[in-house]
């Protein structure tokens, strides 16, 4: 390697120092050894040369254009003089890094065993699958009550540190703050977390969750809404306005679940046959594709509503024309003031309490057996159970869609709403016959 001349190096010559075909280094009178490499890329390094243990070594000290030159010439000096005492700083720093590399790789090691990145892990590995069919089709709301109750807590622990007193009292703490619905709903979805981390993940060798967790004394929820309060909670949501107004009426028009209304789309609703096609992926359980006929009322609501965007859903976000409306909570606790407003009541309608939006699927379900006397396994078909609930052994036989009785019993159902909103007017309700089993 050709060698300059000795000099003084100051902050100035290692600025002009020019770059040539061939790396180069230029030393300095005041520790010897201790140079400038300038290579042809134009890149310039602080490097010391010295003997040590009868070899001769070059050490890199530092970036010339970021390191300062005093710190670059003690170094420089420290380097010498354990090489003088037999001690090899090259190999001394080379142990460095290696020991740097190890902590590092620990520490991602220790960030991948965080509650909060095997959370993310699990929503997109396996939750959502990442894939256009999600393994869990309840994947957004895992994702939310993560995010909310339990990756607040425990973000930072490591996932195999938490024990079943951590679980414990997590649990108490949702059931304090939410209820013992949503205590119980945290304990099902960490479980299946934990037992995603342990089986598939290896990231822990026994989980936390045992039998005998869930907190006792949930009730199975029997709340429909009686006459007075379906008309104010419809009158409620007209006020609430697009999107959520007509996708809560919508939900007590034709019965079906929150997320199935919330991720219809327009090119599976034939307006012609009035006939809304949910598809085998957005149902609850994979049982093939499911028809649900449109009773007037909801043919009259999916009419008004408007197209955003060119956007294929009936309630897409604002912000994603390609993405389905969120924040219910929010949007129901705004109908529940309207019926508990000064107004309402002047109007003479009712305020509407203890209700979820799962009441309105069981209030038509209801309605339709005691007053309009449809046959429990046409309501069954109506609301897309699985037929073995009602049909039994049978079901392994008979898989007839039963698409004509499903659409009198809806037709049925549109009528009675219809006077519902409308009292006084009951020419248009037809009773059904009741259909036996």
């Amino acid at each position: 390697m050709p060698k300059r001349a000795t000099k003084d190096l100051t902050d100035v010559k290692i600025r002009s120092a020019k770059p040539t075909d061939s790396q180069y280094e230029v030393f300095d009178r005041s520790v010897g050894g201790f140079a400038l490499r300038v290579s042809p890329s134009g890149n310039k390094t602080f490097v010391v040369n010295f003997r040590c243990n009868g070899k001769n070594r070059r050490m890199s000290l530092g970036n010339a254009l970021v390191m300062p030159l005093s710190d670059a010439r003690e170094a420089a000096m420290i380097a010498k003089a354990k090489a003088k005492s037999g001690i090899d700083p090259l190999d001394e720093k080379r142990q460095q890094e290696v020991n740097l590399r190890d902590e590092q790789q620990a520490e991602k090691r220790r960030d991948e065993h965080n509650f909060a990145a095997v959370a993310d892990l699990y929503i997109r590995r396996y939750a959502h699958g990442g894939g256009k069919v999600p393994n869990k089709k309840s994947w957004r709301e895992d994702e939310r009550i993560l995010a909310k109750h339990v990756t607040s807590v425990w973000g930072d622990r490591r996932i195999d540190d938490i024990g079943r007193a951590d679980v414990v009292a997590l649990l108490d703490t949702v059931q304090d703050g939410s209820g013992l619905y949503m205590s119980n709903r945290v304990l099902a979805t960490v479980r299946k977390l934990f037992n995603w981390a342990l089986v598939e993940r290896a990231l822990l060798e026994v989980t936390p969750i045992v039998p005998g967790m869930a907190r006792k004394g949930e009730k199975k929820r029997s709340r429909i809404l009686n006459e007075n309060e379906i008309r104010s909670m419809w009158v409620a949501a007209g006020d609430l306005g697009y999107p959520f107004g007509p996708l809560f009426q919508l939900l007590l028009a034709t019965g079906q679940r929150r997320d199935e209304v919330a991720n219809a789309r327009w090119s599976m609703i034939d307006m012609d046959e009035a006939l809304w096609t949910i598809a085998s992926l957005d149902t609850k359980a994979d049982r093939g594709d499911h028809l649900v006929p449109l009773n007037s009322v909801a043919m009259s609501i999916v009419i008004a509503l408007p197209r955003i965007d060119s956007s294929d859903l009936l309630f897409p976000t604002s912000s994603n024309a390609n993405r389905s409306v969120s924040g219910f909570s929010k949007a129901k606790a705004r109908c529940d003031q309207s019926t508990a407003s000064e107004d309402f009541s002047k109007a003479g309608m009712i305020p509407v309490s203890d209700w979820r939006l799962h009441d309105l699927r069981r209030t038509m379900a209801t309605v339709m057996e005691d007053e309009l006397r449809i046959a429990p396994h046409v309501i069954g078909a109506c609301l897309n159970h699985d037929p073995k609930s009602y049909k039994g052994i049978t079901a392994t036989y008979t898989v007839g869609r039963l698409l004509d009785d499903r659409r009198r019993a809806l037709d049925a159902w549109g009528q009675k709403l219809e006077i519902i909103l409308n009292p006084g007017t009951t020419e248009n309700v037809v009773p059904m016959k009741k259909v036996e089993k």
